[in-house]
C-alpha cells in the first residue's frame, strides 16, 4: 500500500495506512467472537485429463468469512474462482479439504 501512496507524500500515506490498520483492527476487534459463515480449509479439486494429466484446479486454499461482509474472490483466468464457487454450492465435490 505505501508505493500505491508515494507519490502523495509520506503523510498521506502514513495517514491511509494508519486509518487502514485502525480499521481493521476495530473490525476484527468486533468480530472475533462471531461464528465464521465460511470456512474452508485446505480445499482442493484436481481433474484427470488424457493429454495433460493431472490438473489442480483449486489448490490448499483456505479462507473464513464473517456474516454482514462483502468478501472478492480474485484471481486471473483459469486461476480456480469458478470451481472454489461450485464446491461451495455443493456443485462440485472437492478433491481434499473441507467448506462448511
Amino acid at each position: 500500500m505505501r508505493a500505491a501512496f508515494a507519490s502523495h507524500g509520506d503523510k498521506l500515506s502514513s495517514n491511509i495506512l494508519g486509518w487502514l490498520r485502525t480499521g481493521w483492527d476495530a473490525a476484527f476487534s468486533a468480530n472475533h467472537k462471531r461464528a465464521w459463515m465460511i470456512e474452508v480449509r485446505n480445499l482442493s479439486k484436481h481433474f484427470r485429463d488424457k493429454k495433460r494429466g493431472e490438473i489442480r484446479a483449486v489448490d490448499d486454499v483456505s479462507f473464513r468469512c464473517l456474516p454482514g461482509q462483502i468478501y472478492g474472490l480474485l484471481g486471473a483466468n483459469g486461476a480456480g474462482k469458478t470451481t472454489t464457487l461450485r464446491m461451495l454450492a455443493t456443485i462440485l465435490e472437492p478433491t481434499a479439504g473441507t467448506a462448511i
